[in-house]
Protein backbone atom coordinates (compact mmCIF):
# COMPACT_ATOMS: atom_id res chain seq x y z
CA UNK A 1 0.00 0.00 0.00
CA UNK A 2 1.67 3.46 -0.91
CA UNK A 3 1.84 5.84 1.87
CA UNK A 4 0.98 9.35 1.82
CA UNK A 5 3.98 11.84 2.70
CA UNK A 6 2.59 13.67 5.83
CA UNK A 7 3.92 17.36 6.84
CA UNK A 8 3.09 17.72 10.63
CA UNK A 9 3.84 21.43 10.95
CA UNK A 10 0.22 21.76 9.29
CA UNK A 11 -1.92 20.16 11.67
CA UNK A 12 -4.56 22.99 12.74
CA UNK A 13 -8.09 21.75 12.32
CA UNK A 14 -10.32 19.13 13.50
CA UNK A 15 -10.12 17.85 9.63
CA UNK A 16 -6.57 17.92 10.00
CA UNK A 17 -6.15 16.34 13.23
CA UNK A 18 -8.49 13.33 11.95
CA UNK A 19 -6.36 12.85 9.04
CA UNK A 20 -3.27 13.10 10.98
CA UNK A 21 -4.38 10.06 12.64
CA UNK A 22 -5.41 8.09 9.40
CA UNK A 23 -1.78 8.76 8.13
CA UNK A 24 -0.39 7.75 11.19
CA UNK A 25 -1.88 4.90 11.30
CA UNK A 26 -0.98 3.55 7.84
CA UNK A 27 2.65 4.89 9.07
CA UNK A 28 2.35 2.86 11.75
CA UNK A 29 0.70 0.08 10.38
CA UNK A 30 2.80 -0.46 7.45
CA UNK A 31 5.85 -1.42 9.37
CA UNK A 32 4.42 -4.87 10.59
CA UNK A 33 2.07 -5.08 7.64
CA UNK A 34 2.82 -6.20 3.93
CA UNK A 35 3.68 -4.79 1.09
CA UNK A 36 4.84 -5.53 -1.83
CA UNK A 37 8.05 -3.94 -3.66
CA UNK A 38 6.36 -3.45 -7.42
CA UNK A 39 10.40 -3.35 -8.44
CA UNK A 40 10.53 -7.21 -8.46
CA UNK A 41 9.97 -9.61 -10.81
CA UNK A 42 6.73 -11.70 -9.77
CA UNK A 43 8.62 -15.25 -10.13
CA UNK A 44 11.77 -13.56 -8.04
CA UNK A 45 12.12 -16.52 -6.24
CA UNK A 46 12.71 -19.02 -9.01
CA UNK A 47 15.51 -16.72 -10.11
CA UNK A 48 19.29 -16.07 -8.60
CA UNK A 49 21.47 -13.66 -7.98
CA UNK A 50 23.74 -13.73 -11.22
CA UNK A 51 20.75 -14.02 -13.42
CA UNK A 52 18.34 -11.35 -11.93
CA UNK A 53 20.20 -10.16 -8.35
CA UNK A 54 17.36 -11.53 -6.55
CA UNK A 55 18.24 -14.57 -3.60
CA UNK A 56 15.85 -17.20 -5.44
CA UNK A 57 16.37 -20.84 -5.11
CA UNK A 58 17.71 -21.42 -8.78
CA UNK A 59 14.96 -23.27 -10.53
CA UNK A 60 15.54 -21.18 -13.78
CA UNK A 61 19.15 -22.55 -14.11
CA UNK A 62 18.16 -25.95 -13.47
CA UNK A 63 15.15 -25.76 -16.47
CA UNK A 64 17.29 -25.33 -19.27
CA UNK A 65 19.34 -28.81 -18.33
CA UNK A 66 16.31 -30.86 -17.96
CA UNK A 67 16.19 -33.73 -20.03
CA UNK A 68 12.94 -35.11 -21.23
CA UNK A 69 11.21 -37.50 -18.73
CA UNK A 70 13.53 -36.37 -16.13
CA UNK A 71 10.72 -36.68 -13.17
CA UNK A 72 9.56 -40.13 -12.88
CA UNK A 73 8.55 -40.73 -9.44
CA UNK A 74 5.60 -40.52 -8.25
CA UNK A 75 4.74 -38.05 -5.14
CA UNK A 76 1.87 -36.71 -3.18
CA UNK A 77 2.51 -34.26 -0.93
CA UNK A 78 -0.12 -33.12 1.60
CA UNK A 79 -0.70 -29.70 3.04
CA UNK A 80 -2.19 -29.57 6.23
CA UNK A 81 -3.40 -26.21 6.42
CA UNK A 82 -6.82 -23.97 6.55
CA UNK A 83 -7.82 -26.05 3.00
CA UNK A 84 -7.68 -25.22 -0.59
CA UNK A 85 -9.65 -23.89 -3.31
CA UNK A 86 -10.06 -26.96 -5.21
CA UNK A 87 -11.07 -25.02 -8.41
CA UNK A 88 -8.21 -22.60 -8.42
CA UNK A 89 -7.04 -23.48 -11.94
CA UNK A 90 -3.44 -23.07 -10.98
CA UNK A 91 -4.20 -25.88 -8.19
CA UNK A 92 -6.72 -27.82 -9.76
CA UNK A 93 -4.50 -29.79 -12.45
CA UNK A 94 -2.20 -31.00 -9.78
CA UNK A 95 -4.91 -32.04 -7.23
CA UNK A 96 -4.80 -35.17 -5.79
CA UNK A 97 -8.03 -37.42 -6.36
CA UNK A 98 -8.75 -40.48 -4.66
CA UNK A 99 -9.60 -43.06 -7.50
CA UNK A 100 -11.17 -45.76 -5.08
CA UNK A 101 -13.88 -42.97 -3.82
CA UNK A 102 -17.01 -41.74 -5.87
CA UNK A 103 -17.84 -38.30 -5.19
CA UNK A 104 -21.08 -37.77 -3.40
CA UNK A 105 -22.55 -41.02 -3.04
CA UNK A 106 -22.39 -40.87 1.11
CA UNK A 107 -20.51 -44.03 0.91
CA UNK A 108 -16.97 -45.03 2.22
CA UNK A 109 -15.92 -46.54 -0.56
CA UNK A 110 -12.66 -47.51 0.17
CA UNK A 111 -13.62 -48.35 3.59
CA UNK A 112 -10.73 -46.16 5.27
CA UNK A 113 -13.08 -44.43 7.66
CA UNK A 114 -13.98 -41.81 5.99
CA UNK A 115 -16.67 -41.00 3.51
CA UNK A 116 -16.59 -39.26 -0.12
CA UNK A 117 -12.59 -38.05 0.57
CA UNK A 118 -11.99 -37.95 -3.33
CA UNK A 119 -9.50 -34.67 -2.58
CA UNK A 120 -8.79 -34.89 1.05
CA UNK A 121 -10.20 -34.54 4.29
CA UNK A 122 -11.69 -31.80 6.72
CA UNK A 123 -11.04 -32.37 10.31
CA UNK A 124 -12.74 -29.20 11.01
CA UNK A 125 -15.95 -30.30 9.33
CA UNK A 126 -19.03 -31.76 11.23
CA UNK A 127 -22.71 -32.73 9.79
CA UNK A 128 -24.45 -29.33 9.05
CA UNK A 129 -21.00 -26.94 8.58
CA UNK A 130 -18.03 -26.19 9.31
CA UNK A 131 -15.78 -24.51 12.11
CA UNK A 132 -13.68 -21.78 10.48
CA UNK A 133 -12.80 -20.00 13.98
CA UNK A 134 -11.01 -21.07 16.65
CA UNK A 135 -9.55 -20.39 20.26
CA UNK A 136 -5.83 -19.77 20.73
CA UNK A 137 -3.83 -22.76 22.41
CA UNK A 138 -3.34 -19.86 25.33
CA UNK A 139 -7.37 -19.52 25.80
CA UNK A 140 -7.63 -23.33 25.95
CA UNK A 141 -4.61 -23.78 28.34
CA UNK A 142 -5.75 -20.85 30.47
CA UNK A 143 -9.55 -22.57 31.04
CA UNK A 144 -7.80 -26.39 31.34
CA UNK A 145 -5.44 -25.46 34.07
CA UNK A 146 -8.05 -22.81 35.75
CA UNK A 147 -10.28 -25.96 36.19
CA UNK A 148 -7.36 -28.31 37.24
CA UNK A 149 -6.41 -25.27 39.94
CA UNK A 150 -9.89 -24.82 42.19
CA UNK A 151 -9.97 -28.98 41.97
CA UNK A 152 -8.95 -29.86 45.59
CA UNK A 153 -8.61 -33.49 44.15
CA UNK A 154 -6.22 -32.82 42.41
CA UNK A 155 -3.70 -29.96 42.71
CA UNK A 156 -1.69 -28.57 40.51
CA UNK A 157 2.74 -29.49 41.08
CA UNK A 158 4.66 -26.38 41.61
CA UNK A 159 6.08 -26.65 38.08
CA UNK A 160 2.57 -26.77 36.92
CA UNK A 161 1.82 -23.51 39.10
CA UNK A 162 4.34 -21.81 37.89
CA UNK A 163 3.14 -22.60 33.84
CA UNK A 164 -0.32 -21.19 34.73
CA UNK A 165 1.01 -18.38 35.69
CA UNK A 166 3.16 -18.04 32.78
CA UNK A 167 0.07 -18.77 30.43
CA UNK A 168 -2.48 -16.25 32.57
CA UNK A 169 -0.38 -13.75 32.00
CA UNK A 170 0.15 -14.18 28.05
CA UNK A 171 -3.54 -15.02 28.25
CA UNK A 172 -4.52 -11.35 30.47
CA UNK A 173 -1.72 -9.56 27.92
CA UNK A 174 -3.20 -10.83 24.64
CA UNK A 175 -6.52 -10.36 25.63
CA UNK A 176 -6.14 -6.71 26.81
CA UNK A 177 -3.98 -6.22 24.03
CA UNK A 178 -6.87 -7.33 21.37
CA UNK A 179 -8.78 -4.82 22.66
CA UNK A 180 -6.66 -2.00 22.87
CA UNK A 181 -6.09 -2.65 19.02
CA UNK A 182 -9.71 -3.11 17.98
CA UNK A 183 -10.20 0.42 20.14
CA UNK A 184 -7.41 2.35 18.40
CA UNK A 185 -8.78 0.84 15.00
CA UNK A 186 -12.57 2.10 15.35
CA UNK A 187 -11.41 5.22 16.56
CA UNK A 188 -9.62 5.79 13.38
CA UNK A 189 -11.80 4.24 11.33
CA UNK A 190 -14.06 6.78 12.60
CA UNK A 191 -12.50 9.70 12.43
CA UNK A 192 -11.48 8.33 8.44
CA UNK A 193 -15.18 8.72 7.74
CA UNK A 194 -15.11 12.09 9.25
CA UNK A 195 -12.44 13.73 7.23
CA UNK A 196 -13.16 12.02 4.08
CA UNK A 197 -17.08 13.35 4.50
CA UNK A 198 -15.66 16.81 4.38
CA UNK A 199 -13.29 15.94 1.57
CA UNK A 200 -16.37 14.98 -0.42
CA UNK A 201 -18.07 17.68 0.29
CA UNK A 202 -15.60 20.11 -0.21
CA UNK A 203 -14.30 18.45 -3.68
CA UNK A 204 -18.34 18.65 -4.73
CA UNK A 205 -18.36 22.16 -3.87
CA UNK A 206 -15.16 23.43 -6.01
CA UNK A 207 -15.87 20.81 -8.68
CA UNK A 208 -18.99 23.29 -9.91
CA UNK A 209 -16.40 26.13 -9.70
CA UNK A 210 -13.80 24.77 -12.17
CA UNK A 211 -16.44 23.15 -14.43
CA UNK A 212 -15.50 19.87 -13.84
CA UNK A 213 -11.65 20.41 -14.10
CA UNK A 214 -9.25 17.69 -11.81
CA UNK A 215 -8.76 19.30 -8.81
CA UNK A 216 -4.45 19.74 -8.28
CA UNK A 217 -3.33 21.71 -5.66
CA UNK A 218 -2.09 23.88 -7.98
CA UNK A 219 -5.42 24.67 -9.62
CA UNK A 220 -7.07 24.91 -6.07
CA UNK A 221 -4.59 27.51 -4.85
CA UNK A 222 -5.31 29.72 -8.01
CA UNK A 223 -8.56 29.60 -7.53
CA UNK A 224 -10.92 32.87 -6.69
CA UNK A 225 -13.78 31.43 -5.00
CA UNK A 226 -17.36 33.75 -5.31
CA UNK A 227 -18.75 32.05 -2.44
CA UNK A 228 -18.26 31.35 1.68
CA UNK A 229 -18.82 27.61 1.04
CA UNK A 230 -16.20 27.55 -2.03
CA UNK A 231 -13.63 29.63 0.23
CA UNK A 232 -13.97 27.22 3.07
CA UNK A 233 -13.54 23.93 0.67
CA UNK A 234 -10.61 25.53 -0.69
CA UNK A 235 -9.45 26.32 2.70
CA UNK A 236 -9.80 22.63 3.90
CA UNK A 237 -8.49 20.78 0.48
CA UNK A 238 -5.12 23.17 0.78
CA UNK A 239 -4.88 21.90 4.41
CA UNK A 240 -5.42 17.95 3.36
CA UNK A 241 -3.03 18.08 0.25
CA UNK A 242 -0.41 20.21 2.13
CA UNK A 243 -0.68 17.75 4.94
CA UNK A 244 -0.60 14.23 2.33
CA UNK A 245 0.66 14.87 -0.95
CA UNK A 246 0.34 18.09 -3.09
CA UNK A 247 1.39 16.70 -6.30
CA UNK A 248 -1.84 13.93 -6.14
CA UNK A 249 -4.75 15.06 -7.85
CA UNK A 250 -7.85 15.60 -5.30
CA UNK A 251 -9.76 12.57 -6.90
CA UNK A 252 -5.89 10.09 -6.66
CA UNK A 253 -6.32 11.60 -2.64
CA UNK A 254 -9.71 10.26 -2.22
CA UNK A 255 -8.69 7.05 -4.08
CA UNK A 256 -5.57 6.40 -1.50
CA UNK A 257 -7.78 6.90 1.37
CA UNK A 258 -10.48 5.22 0.35
CA UNK A 259 -8.28 1.51 0.50
CA UNK A 260 -6.91 3.26 4.06
CA UNK A 261 -10.99 2.84 5.06
CA UNK A 262 -10.99 -0.70 3.74
CA UNK A 263 -8.00 -1.54 5.45
CA UNK A 264 -9.35 -0.26 8.70
CA UNK A 265 -12.35 -1.86 8.38
CA UNK A 266 -10.45 -5.15 7.80
CA UNK A 267 -8.24 -4.31 10.64
CA UNK A 268 -11.54 -3.87 12.51
CA UNK A 269 -12.96 -6.61 11.64
CA UNK A 270 -10.11 -9.23 12.37
CA UNK A 271 -9.54 -7.29 16.04
CA UNK A 272 -13.28 -7.98 16.46
CA UNK A 273 -13.00 -11.60 15.58
CA UNK A 274 -9.54 -12.07 17.66
CA UNK A 275 -11.46 -10.15 21.41
CA UNK A 276 -13.88 -12.80 20.63
CA UNK A 277 -11.65 -15.25 20.50
CA UNK A 278 -10.65 -15.11 24.56
CA UNK A 279 -14.10 -15.39 25.57
CA UNK A 280 -13.58 -18.82 27.58
CA UNK A 281 -17.34 -19.70 27.19
CA UNK A 282 -16.85 -20.27 24.14
CA UNK A 283 -17.62 -23.86 22.44
CA UNK A 284 -16.09 -24.00 19.01
CA UNK A 285 -15.67 -27.36 18.19
CA UNK A 286 -19.94 -28.26 18.47
CA UNK A 287 -20.45 -28.13 14.97
CA UNK A 288 -17.91 -30.61 14.57
CA UNK A 289 -19.56 -33.01 16.86
CA UNK A 290 -16.52 -34.83 18.20
CA UNK A 291 -15.25 -35.85 21.70
CA UNK A 292 -12.20 -34.13 23.82
CA UNK A 293 -10.58 -37.88 23.03
CA UNK A 294 -7.68 -37.50 21.68
CA UNK A 295 -7.59 -41.23 20.52
CA UNK A 296 -10.91 -40.07 18.66
CA UNK A 297 -9.89 -40.58 14.63
CA UNK A 298 -13.18 -40.26 12.42
CA UNK A 299 -14.92 -37.13 12.26
CA UNK A 300 -15.01 -34.31 9.89
CA UNK A 301 -16.49 -34.78 6.49
CA UNK A 302 -15.07 -34.21 2.76
CA UNK A 303 -15.29 -30.10 2.66
CA UNK A 304 -11.62 -29.51 2.55
CA UNK A 305 -12.91 -25.60 0.43
CA UNK A 306 -10.15 -22.45 2.14
CA UNK A 307 -12.72 -20.10 3.94
CA UNK A 308 -9.67 -17.61 4.55
CA UNK A 309 -7.05 -18.23 1.87
CA UNK A 310 -3.39 -19.33 3.64
CA UNK A 311 -4.04 -23.00 2.69
CA UNK A 312 -4.59 -21.77 -1.40
CA UNK A 313 -1.27 -19.85 -1.54
CA UNK A 314 0.75 -22.67 0.45
CA UNK A 315 -0.74 -25.26 -2.17
CA UNK A 316 -0.71 -22.37 -5.03
CA UNK A 317 3.40 -22.13 -4.81
CA UNK A 318 3.81 -25.43 -5.21
CA UNK A 319 1.53 -25.38 -8.81
CA UNK A 320 2.87 -22.93 -9.67
CA UNK A 321 6.22 -24.33 -10.05
CA UNK A 322 4.53 -27.44 -11.25
CA UNK A 323 2.90 -25.14 -13.90
CA UNK A 324 5.97 -23.82 -15.29
CA UNK A 325 7.49 -27.33 -15.80
CA UNK A 326 4.45 -28.80 -17.77
CA UNK A 327 4.57 -25.25 -19.87
CA UNK A 328 8.02 -26.18 -20.90
CA UNK A 329 6.81 -29.88 -21.68
CA UNK A 330 8.11 -31.59 -18.44
CA UNK A 331 5.26 -33.88 -17.19
CA UNK A 332 5.58 -34.22 -13.25
CA UNK A 333 3.90 -36.90 -11.68
CA UNK A 334 3.31 -34.69 -8.53
CA UNK A 335 -0.23 -34.16 -6.41
CA UNK A 336 -1.32 -32.25 -4.06
CA UNK A 337 -3.55 -33.81 -1.04
CA UNK A 338 -5.41 -30.85 0.59
CA UNK A 339 -5.94 -31.69 4.42
CA UNK A 340 -8.09 -29.06 6.53
CA UNK A 341 -6.88 -29.10 9.83
CA UNK A 342 -6.46 -24.70 10.56
CA UNK A 343 -8.77 -22.31 11.77
CA UNK A 344 -9.07 -19.08 10.24
CA UNK A 345 -8.05 -17.95 13.31
CA UNK A 346 -6.96 -19.37 16.33
CA UNK A 347 -4.54 -22.19 17.00
CA UNK A 348 -5.02 -25.83 15.42
CA UNK A 349 -5.63 -28.39 17.34
CA UNK A 350 -3.04 -31.49 18.41
CA UNK A 351 -5.71 -33.95 17.98
CA UNK A 352 -6.28 -32.54 14.35
CA UNK A 353 -2.85 -32.57 13.67
CA UNK A 354 -1.98 -35.99 14.50
CA UNK A 355 -5.23 -37.03 12.60
CA UNK A 356 -4.15 -35.46 9.70
CA UNK A 357 -0.13 -36.34 9.81
CA UNK A 358 -1.91 -40.01 9.76
CA UNK A 359 -4.49 -39.79 7.33
CA UNK A 360 -1.84 -38.22 4.96
CA UNK A 361 0.39 -40.78 5.18
CA UNK A 362 -1.56 -43.66 4.85
CA UNK A 363 -3.41 -41.87 1.82
CA UNK A 364 0.32 -42.31 -0.03
CA UNK A 365 1.81 -38.52 0.99
CA UNK A 366 5.82 -38.96 1.11
CA UNK A 367 5.83 -35.00 2.12
CA UNK A 368 4.17 -33.20 4.74
CA UNK A 369 3.72 -29.83 4.38
CA UNK A 370 2.85 -28.16 8.13
CA UNK A 371 2.99 -24.13 7.78
CA UNK A 372 1.41 -23.57 10.82
CA UNK A 373 2.85 -23.36 14.57
CA UNK A 374 2.07 -22.23 18.06
CA UNK A 375 3.58 -21.96 21.27
CA UNK A 376 1.87 -23.75 23.74
CA UNK A 377 0.92 -27.41 22.86
CA UNK A 378 -0.63 -29.44 25.88
CA UNK A 379 -0.83 -33.05 24.07
CA UNK A 380 2.38 -33.08 22.15
CA UNK A 381 3.40 -36.56 22.52
CA UNK A 382 -0.32 -37.13 20.88
CA UNK A 383 1.60 -35.46 17.83
CA UNK A 384 5.10 -36.78 18.23
CA UNK A 385 3.23 -40.11 17.68
CA UNK A 386 1.98 -40.01 14.79
CA UNK A 387 5.43 -38.21 13.37
CA UNK A 388 6.71 -41.13 14.22
CA UNK A 389 4.09 -43.46 12.33
CA UNK A 390 5.08 -41.10 9.12
CA UNK A 391 8.76 -41.33 10.00
CA UNK A 392 8.51 -44.99 9.78
CA UNK A 393 6.57 -44.82 6.51
CA UNK A 394 9.22 -42.96 5.35
CA UNK A 395 7.75 -39.51 4.70
CA UNK A 396 9.25 -36.37 4.90
CA UNK A 397 8.02 -33.30 7.05
CA UNK A 398 8.37 -29.19 6.20
CA UNK A 399 7.82 -27.00 8.87
CA UNK A 400 7.37 -23.23 8.81
CA UNK A 401 9.64 -21.90 11.49
CA UNK A 402 7.34 -19.11 12.58
CA UNK A 403 6.46 -15.26 12.28
CA UNK A 404 7.79 -13.40 15.10
CA UNK A 405 11.13 -12.66 14.90
CA UNK A 406 12.55 -14.82 17.54
CA UNK A 407 15.31 -17.46 18.50
CA UNK A 408 13.78 -20.94 18.81
CA UNK A 409 16.35 -22.51 20.10
CA UNK A 410 15.56 -21.08 22.74
CA UNK A 411 11.50 -21.14 23.03
CA UNK A 412 9.57 -24.20 21.61
CA UNK A 413 7.35 -23.80 18.57
CA UNK A 414 4.97 -26.89 17.97
CA UNK A 415 4.96 -29.38 16.48
CA UNK A 416 8.54 -30.59 17.35
CA UNK A 417 9.69 -33.80 15.94
CA UNK A 418 10.06 -36.50 18.35
CA UNK A 419 13.54 -35.90 19.94
CA UNK A 420 16.21 -33.89 18.88
CA UNK A 421 18.59 -37.29 19.28
CA UNK A 422 16.08 -39.36 16.87
CA UNK A 423 17.05 -38.88 13.29
CA UNK A 424 13.29 -37.45 11.85
CA UNK A 425 13.10 -36.47 8.56
CA UNK A 426 12.15 -32.86 9.38
CA UNK A 427 12.88 -29.72 7.84
CA UNK A 428 12.70 -26.43 10.05
CA UNK A 429 12.47 -23.61 7.15
CA UNK A 430 12.78 -19.58 7.81
CA UNK A 431 11.77 -17.51 5.25
CA UNK A 432 14.53 -14.96 3.23
CA UNK A 433 14.03 -11.71 0.92
CA UNK A 434 15.46 -11.75 -2.29
CA UNK A 435 17.68 -8.82 -1.94
CA UNK A 436 21.37 -9.20 -0.81
CA UNK A 437 21.36 -6.78 2.10
CA UNK A 438 20.43 -6.69 5.62
CA UNK A 439 16.76 -7.89 4.70
CA UNK A 440 18.37 -11.09 3.40
CA UNK A 441 16.90 -12.79 6.04
CA UNK A 442 13.17 -11.93 6.40
CA UNK A 443 12.55 -9.55 9.73
CA UNK A 444 9.59 -11.99 10.54
CA UNK A 445 11.53 -14.90 10.49
CA UNK A 446 11.75 -17.06 13.23
CA UNK A 447 15.70 -18.12 13.20
CA UNK A 448 17.95 -20.61 15.38
CA UNK A 449 21.59 -22.19 14.54
CA UNK A 450 19.73 -25.65 16.06
CA UNK A 451 16.67 -25.59 14.95
CA UNK A 452 16.20 -23.68 11.66
CA UNK A 453 17.31 -26.56 9.01
CA UNK A 454 17.54 -23.59 5.62
CA UNK A 455 15.95 -20.91 4.60
CA UNK A 456 14.05 -20.29 1.59
CA UNK A 457 12.15 -17.58 -0.17
CA UNK A 458 9.03 -16.39 1.90
CA UNK A 459 8.89 -12.23 1.15
CA UNK A 460 6.81 -10.76 -1.73
CA UNK A 461 5.89 -14.23 -3.01
CA UNK A 462 2.88 -13.82 -5.91
CA UNK A 463 0.81 -16.89 -5.91
CA UNK A 464 -3.00 -18.09 -6.04
CA UNK A 465 -5.88 -17.02 -3.64
CA UNK A 466 -9.36 -17.74 -3.42
CA UNK A 467 -11.83 -16.99 -6.51
CA UNK A 468 -9.29 -17.96 -9.14
CA UNK A 469 -7.29 -14.67 -8.39
CA UNK A 470 -3.88 -13.97 -7.24
CA UNK A 471 -1.87 -11.57 -4.73
CA UNK A 472 1.15 -10.92 -2.74
CA UNK A 473 2.05 -12.23 0.36
CA UNK A 474 4.20 -13.51 2.86
CA UNK A 475 5.82 -15.52 5.81
CA UNK A 476 7.44 -18.74 6.47
CA UNK A 477 4.11 -20.22 5.21
CA UNK A 478 5.48 -19.84 1.99
CA UNK A 479 8.54 -20.40 2.42
CA UNK A 480 7.93 -23.87 3.44
CA UNK A 481 5.73 -25.24 0.42
CA UNK A 482 9.01 -23.73 -1.44
CA UNK A 483 10.72 -26.33 0.29
CA UNK A 484 8.43 -28.76 -0.22
CA UNK A 485 7.89 -28.84 -3.94
CA UNK A 486 11.54 -28.53 -4.14
CA UNK A 487 11.94 -31.50 -2.39
CA UNK A 488 9.42 -33.40 -4.34
CA UNK A 489 11.06 -32.74 -7.63
CA UNK A 490 14.62 -33.97 -5.99
CA UNK A 491 12.80 -37.64 -5.04
CA UNK A 492 10.67 -37.51 -8.02
CA UNK A 493 14.10 -37.17 -10.03
CA UNK A 494 15.66 -39.99 -7.76
CA UNK A 495 13.19 -42.45 -6.81
CA UNK A 496 16.21 -44.31 -4.65
CA UNK A 497 16.25 -41.68 -2.19
CA UNK A 498 14.50 -42.25 1.44
CA UNK A 499 13.33 -39.16 3.16
CA UNK A 500 16.71 -38.62 5.07
CA UNK A 501 18.38 -38.59 1.81
CA UNK A 502 16.34 -35.89 0.49
CA UNK A 503 16.38 -34.07 3.82
CA UNK A 504 20.29 -34.19 3.61
CA UNK A 505 20.46 -32.93 -0.08
CA UNK A 506 18.90 -29.99 0.78
CA UNK A 507 20.40 -28.72 4.03
CA UNK A 508 23.87 -29.66 2.19
CA UNK A 509 23.36 -27.80 -1.08
CA UNK A 510 22.01 -24.34 -0.03
CA UNK A 511 23.55 -20.95 -1.05
CA UNK A 512 25.94 -19.25 0.74
CA UNK A 513 25.54 -15.70 1.21
CA UNK A 514 28.05 -13.39 3.81
CA UNK A 515 25.72 -11.32 4.31
CA UNK A 516 25.19 -9.15 7.44
CA UNK A 517 21.70 -9.34 8.16
CA UNK A 518 19.38 -7.02 10.71
CA UNK A 519 16.82 -8.78 13.77
CA UNK A 520 14.86 -6.24 14.76
CA UNK A 521 14.57 -8.06 18.38
CA UNK A 522 17.93 -7.97 18.69
CA UNK A 523 17.89 -4.18 17.37
CA UNK A 524 21.11 -5.39 15.92
CA UNK A 525 23.35 -7.20 12.81
CA UNK A 526 24.43 -10.48 12.91
CA UNK A 527 25.76 -12.78 10.01
CA UNK A 528 23.00 -14.23 7.87
CA UNK A 529 24.80 -17.70 8.07
CA UNK A 530 24.47 -18.07 11.96
CA UNK A 531 20.96 -17.99 11.87
CA UNK A 532 20.20 -21.53 10.70
CA UNK A 533 21.91 -24.89 10.49
CA UNK A 534 22.60 -24.82 7.13
CA UNK A 535 23.78 -21.24 7.32
CA UNK A 536 22.02 -20.90 3.61
CA UNK A 537 18.70 -20.68 1.39
CA UNK A 538 17.71 -23.91 -0.78
CA UNK A 539 19.49 -23.63 -4.18
CA UNK A 540 18.39 -26.37 -7.07
CA UNK A 541 21.60 -26.00 -8.90
CA UNK A 542 23.51 -27.52 -5.92
CA UNK A 543 21.09 -30.33 -5.48
CA UNK A 544 20.61 -31.27 -8.83
CA UNK A 545 24.48 -30.80 -9.97
CA UNK A 546 24.95 -34.43 -8.57
CA UNK A 547 22.99 -37.78 -8.07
Amino acid sequence: MRILKFNKTRVHSFAQTALFTVVLYLFHANQHAYTQNNDLLQDWWLSDTETDGVAGVGFYKILKNLKPNTFSGKMIIAVLDTGTDTSHHTINPYLYVNTKEITGNGKDDDNNGYIDDRHGWNFLGGPTGNLIHDTPEVVREYVRLSKKSKNPSNSLSNKEWAYFREVSEKYERDKNGNKKKLEEYRQAHVQYQQITGTLNTCKRILERELSGKNLSYRGIKELMPKTDSAQFAKAVLMQIMEATDTTLLIQETQNELKQAEEDLGNLVRDYSIAVSLYDTTWRPRQIIGDTENNEEKFYGNADVRDPTGHGTSVAGIMALLLQKLNEQGHRVPIKILPVRIVPSAGDERDKDIANGIVYAVNQGAKIINLSFGKYYSPYPEVVQQAILYGTEKDVLFVHAAGNEGINIDSRSHFPLPPKQNLETAWIEVGASGPTLNETLAASFSNYGKKTVDLYAPGVDLYCPTLQNKFGYSQGTSLAAPVVSICAALLWSYNTKFKALDVKDKLISNTKKYKTQVYIPKLKKHVPFNELSKSGGILWLPGIFSKD
